[in-house]
């Protein structure tokens, strides 16, 4: 069996989703009696963190599935090996790849619309079947 190839792309779903996280509290300040300088320190954390998370949608280019269970995450910083964490959460609408490699943890979210559905069908069935997953 060859190894597998994914090779994700933005999730406008992911984006949708980043966006309503991030204005829901950003409105949520404007009627409360917080002084307007913590106000606008505070939306400008809510600005960074969504635009930090919507540049970290780009960074997986291809994720490479292989027969012996490991993961090999190619980015623009190069490629790592990873084994699929136990916390790795597989649903029918979308994967929260939890990679575990010897010096980090990586999270990676992978919405139906991230990959084709012949892809993300293929990642659902490697991860049931073939993942090799690391112990708490």
């Amino acid at each position: 069996m060859a190894p597998i190839v994914l090779r994700p792309h933005r999730s406008r779903s992911l984006d949708f989703a980043l966006w309503v996280a991030h204005l829901l509290p950003a409105l949520g300040l404007v009627p409360t009696v917080l002084p307007i300088p913590l106000k606008l320190a505070l939306w400008l954390v809510l600005a960074l963190s969504l635009f930090r998370l919507l540049r970290r949608q780009d960074d997986a280019t291809v994720l490479t599935l292989k027969v012996d269970g490991a993961v090999s995450w190619e980015r623009r910083g190069g490629q790592l090996e990873y084994r699929v964490d136990h916390a790795t959460t597989v649903l029918p609408w979308f994967v929260v790849l939890r990679l575990r490699s010897e010096s980090a943890i990586e999270s990676l979210v992978l919405p139906v619309d991230a990959l084709s559905p012949n892809e993300h069908r293929q990642l659902r069935t490697w991860l049931r079947w073939r993942a090799t997953v690391e112990p708490a």
